[in-house]
């Protein structure tokens, strides 16, 4: 992703620190690089922009690979930790290290560490927690963000890919289902057997949509890799600025989805799937209406739906 900061102190941070506002767990250097950016000098700057590009590589990378990537001095980088509060470049590291673990908890331990989360009825805690989830994922929502992938998908000239692995996809086959009804050339790629051949053909012309929550599937990854080698633009629904996929992502839209036992709660990245469906109806109302018309005459031939009586 060729996502930088802004180098202008006054003003509001740019590409990848923007795109960390609409995270909801994200990883503390993000958030203390964009509590700190107003006052970080040109070269805090150029140490930011690589830490956030390269994340979380710089968990296992030394002070003298970073400081000669960038092309400052090894003093510049541990300055730049200490001035976001760490004691230096190595508790810096080991706070991407606790991150990066976080981010790929198993249930097991998920249910271990949210043992003790309030008490109350359990439905009643897991509404609060859902509502929680939605009203974070809609203030940090970038509309704009959401409205230019919308219309890159609706202006799609070859076909809309999605995936998702695992408990992702089930999430992945309902955004397929929303998204052909709506608009043509929409496949969902399956991970079992077919999968392979089902990559042979994407292209620059197509959009592969990537739907990946913790913990995050390793086929979701490839494909997306495969997708950007082959020009692909590439849009990731996903639950952290820190998942693996967002490095690969030209797109990326981020859900909260804290929960309160082994599962994390899946209902805002049904929220951000279905908004992103809206924008792509409302920015292709016409086109969206003619063919809601002839798949409602087919259904009826059909007698698809209960209650429908074939012709």
């Amino acid at each position: 992703m060729s996502q930088r900061i802004n180098n202008r102190a006054s003003g509001p941070a740019d590409g990848r620190l923007q795109a960390a506002s609409v995270a909801v767990a994200r990883p503390r250097l993000h958030v203390r690089i964009e509590e700190s950016i107003r006052s970080l000098s040109p070269n805090d700057r150029r140490v930011a922009n690589r830490l956030l590009s390269s994340y979380p590589s710089p968990a296992w990378e030394t002070v003298e690979e970073v400081a000669g990537d960038i092309g400052v001095s090894k003093t510049a980088v541990v300055r730049f930790a200490t001035r976001l509060g760490y004691e230096g470049f190595s508790e810096l590291q080991r706070e991407i290290q606790e991150d990066v673990a976080q981010l790929v908890a198993s249930p097991l331990r998920l249910m271990a560490q949210r043992a003790d989360l309030g008490g109350g009825e359990l439905v009643t805690r897991m509404n609060a927690q859902a509502h929680t989830n939605l009203d974070t994922t809609q203030r940090r929502l970038s509309e704009e963000t959401l409205r230019g992938l919308a219309l890159r998908i609706a202006d799609c000239k070859g076909r809309v890919y999605v995936i998702g692995a695992r408990k992702s996809s089930g999430l992945a086959a309902y955004a397929q289902h929303l998204l052909d009804t709506v608009m043509p050339r929409v496949q969902l790629i399956r991970t079992d057997g077919a999968f392979p051949n089902q990559l042979l053909d994407i292209g620059r012309a197509d959009v592969l949509l990537a739907i990946t929550a913790r913990r995050y599937a390793r086929v979701t990854i490839e494909a997306i890799r495969i997708a950007r080698e082959n020009g692909a633009h590439v849009a990731v629904v996903t639950d952290s600025i820190g998942a693996p996929a967002t490095a690969h992502a030209d797109s990326m839209l981020v859900a909260a989805s804290d929960g309160i036992s082994l599962f994390d709660s899946a209902v805002s990245v049904v929220f951000v799937v279905e908004a992103l469906v809206t924008m792509i109806v409302e920015s292709r109302r016409a086109a969206v209406t003619e063919r809601l018309r002839r798949s409602e005459s087919l259904l009826r031939l059909l007698a698809v739906h209960e209650g429908s009586i074939s012709r």
